[in-house]
């Protein structure tokens, strides 16, 4: 690589990484990569060079770069080499796509874990399903060391296939790369990595104010948090589709929406909709066995003593319920969810100089999957 003055080589501040994905789902191989003037950037698979097709796609936004395969078949297996030029020189790098062909009652995941940015103190969920004939186990590791359920993480499996793990109160420690290992005793498994990340509040929390009268009140100082997802959908030409999120955090939160690495804007074609709830916890819906945790950040003058009530029941801690107040945020954490979990929750938080509650709605839906290896 050389250098010039009034400009740099490419550098690659993150390169391609292997992946592992069944036989007809997608595969994303990404980079993030500088230099100036801007690098062309080039994809060759087994040394070919790559164009757009039907069957695969390039896409860009600013300095991340992706190979998109949409249907992914046993033949693009194998080397992937990512390129980038300009005046001042190149770099690469390379990666391997690996195809797990699917096999009727193979264990696969029906819902993958996502990727978790938390903050410190906060409590963070890895959630999955997974299918298979029998349905298999699951195991977690952080690294190479496998997880197991004690005072900091709780690993939780169901006989339908679902699943968490959840991290307690994170620290700086607890940041790294997961890995969700489906364990069979009949043919291969799969497994799927993803990471924690620390995320430092942008918005600083409240400290105790002078005033020892000061009245509660809700605040906002939560970062930004998906409670939902937008989910894979399958429809016909011509008909509409409606993708759905639901984020939570510090206001204003701006959300934005991309089709292949490109921002999609309002038209006749898209539209895009945002309805703002600045009421503390908000409404969630959970399918059963889930995991779902409210969050609401309290101010007023210490003490402050806070209790969770469904229904106006109060609700009492136990294997699957844990509730926590740390640094003014106030959690409640409910696992293994069911039907009878479903209700209205209340966040009620007293000192000295009043009550005050907020309240959102839990919606428990029942699961079923078609084989995912149909």
């Amino acid at each position: 690589m050389k250098m010039e003055e009034g400009g740099s080589a490419p550098v690659f501040l993150k390169q391609v990484s292997d992946v592992e994905v069944w036989q007809g789902d997608v595969a994303r191989l990404s980079v993030t990569v500088t230099g100036s003037p801007t690098p062309k950037i080039l994809w060759f698979f087994n040394g070919v060079k790559l164009t757009p097709s039907a069957d695969r796609k390039l896409v860009f936004a600013g300095n991340d770069h992706s190979l998109i395969l949409p249907y992914v078949s046993m033949q693009d297996e194998g080397k992937y080499t990512c390129m980038a030029s300009n005046v001042h020189g190149e770099a690469e790098c390379s990666a391997h796509l690996h195809v797990q062909q699917r096999v009727p009652g193979a264990p696969c995941f029906a819902r993958t874990p996502d990727s978790v940015q938390c903050a410190p103190g906060f409590t963070a969920v890895f959630e999955y399903i997974v299918a298979g004939e029998p349905c298999p186990n699951v195991e977690w590791f952080k690294g190479t060391k496998q997880l197991f359920s004690d005072a900091r993480h709780s690993v939780a499996h169901h006989p339908d296939g679902s699943g968490s793990l959840t991290v307690w109160e994170c620290m700086e420690e607890d940041t790294g790369l997961y890995t969700c290992r489906a364990v069979s005793t009949l043919v291969s498994a799969p497994s799927c990595s993803l990471s924690l990340g620390n995320l430092e509040k942008q918005h600083k929390l409240y400290s105790p104010p002078p005033d020892n009268n000061e009245p509660l009140y809700f605040a906002e100082a939560l970062p930004p948090t998906f409670l939902t997802r937008p989910e894979s959908i399958t429809t016909f030409v011509g008909k509409s589709a409606k993708f759905l999120c639901t984020v939570s955090g510090t206001p204003v939160i701006d959300v934005a929406w991309q089709k292949d690495g490109t921002t999609i804007s309002p038209s006749d074609h898209y539209k895009i909709s945002k309805v703002e709830n600045k009421h503390r916890i908000e409404n969630i819906s959970s399918l059963r066995g889930g995991t779902v945790v409210f969050q609401a950040a309290v101010k007023g003058s210490l003490p402050i003593t806070v209790s969770w009530l469904k229904d106006n029941d109060e609700v009492i801690e136990d294997n699957n319920i844990k509730m926590t107040f740390v640094n003014n945020i106030a959690t409640l954490l409910v696992r293994s969810i069911e039907l009878k979990h479903g209700g209205k929750y209340f966040c009620q938080a007293k000192n000295e100089a009043g009550i005050q509650r907020c309240s959102a709605l839990l919606t428990v839906k029942g699961w079923s999957y078609t084989e995912c290896w149909q």
